[in-house]
């Protein structure tokens, strides 16, 4: 194995290259999570709003 000194001009460590492709996935990964939290918090509060239109016409 070559010391970083050894490798040439543009040249990167494999290691190096994993790292920061794990990184993007992983930060792609938490913002798939953030708009499905996201998603699911607003289909619930648009539940609850179908309920309260609901129980309104239901008392008239």
């Amino acid at each position: 194995m070559r010391t970083f000194c050894q490798y040439e001009e543009g040249e990167e460590r494999d290691s190096e290259v994993k790292r920061r492709k794990r990184r993007r996935e992983r930060e792609t990964n938490e913002k798939i999570d953030k708009g499905e939290a996201s998603r699911k918090t607003r289909i619930e509060r648009n539940g609850a709003r179908e309920m309260k239109k609901k129980e309104k016409k239901r008392i008239k």
